[in-house]
């Protein structure tokens, strides 16, 4: 699944996934060491690493959100969006 990331100017964080996932998002942690971005998925915390890394510029500025907003596209439009825990230690 192709997963991207867009950041305001404000430091507010969007993913979109280009797909669905099977299971309901919990939250989405962020690595500030590594820049790995990883969905944590209810009910049983599985963890999926995704093909997104985040540098550390940019760590700083976005470390203070508490929620993210993901947007599901499907044959090139919009067709979901939701809010999720964030987290960037």
């Amino acid at each position: 699944m192709n997963i991207e990331l867009f950041v305001s100017k404000k430091g507010k964080v969007v993913f979109t996934c280009h797909g669905e996932f099977e299971k309901e998002i919990s939250q989405i942690f962020v690595d500030s060491n590594t820049g790995d971005v990883s969905f944590i998925f209810k009910p049983d915390l599985q963890i999926k690493h995704t093909n997104c890394t985040i540098d550390l510029e940019l760590c700083k500025k976005i470390k203070n959100q508490l929620f993210c907003a993901i947007g599901y596209i499907k044959d090139k439009k919009l067709v979901a969006a939701e809010y999720v825990r964030f987290t960037c230690r």
